[in-house]
């Protein structure tokens, strides 16, 4: 199995801007350039300063075939719980051809480990249906009582 490896702030994979002439293709590159250019500025600053750590695993070919990511926030204390720093898992995905190998459960492994090591009290996740049966068998516990709130015109997006 792939090691999970880290990544420089150029490795974002989510961004891709199309080249077709269309008027909604050239609108959706813009907005996919802002994206990026924030994303790679978020990844930047928070690898500068310890709070975005990734793991990324490549095939045999070096071809990047999953990933995983942890931002560390800080947190007030709680009664009984004295660590202040919380961790959000974002960005976990497997291509396809390499899912139901172990592959997403060796990424959360290593990101609960270096958690773990980092002092962080809970780690939180949105789940995908698709990953849902993945984090439920890791200790994950879904709750409905979270609520979310958009602070402008857009959807809450989970």
């Amino acid at each position: 199995m792939p090691r999970p490896r880290s990544p420089t702030p150029q490795t974002s994979r989510w961004c891709a801007v199309s080249s077709s002439p269309t008027p909604e293709a050239s609108s959706l590159a813009v907005a996919d350039a802002d994206f990026c250019a924030a994303n790679d500025a978020f990844i930047a600053a928070g690898l500068a300063d310890g709070s975005y750590r990734a793991w990324l695993a490549r095939d045999t070919s070096a071809e990047v075939v999953g990933g995983v990511a942890l931002v560390l926030s800080a947190a007030p204390p709680l009664p009984g719980e004295l660590r202040t720093t919380e961790g959000w898992v974002i960005a976990t995905w497997v291509h396809d051809s390499h899912r139901s190998r172990g592959l997403g459960r060796a990424l959360m492994a290593e990101l609960e480990a270096a958690a773990a090591q980092a002092g962080v009290r809970r780690l939180f996740l949105f789940a995908t249906d698709d990953g849902r049966p993945l984090y439920e068998s890791m200790g994950f516990a879904s709750r409905d009582d979270l609520f979310l709130k958009a602070l402008d015109d857009a959807e809450p997006t989970p």
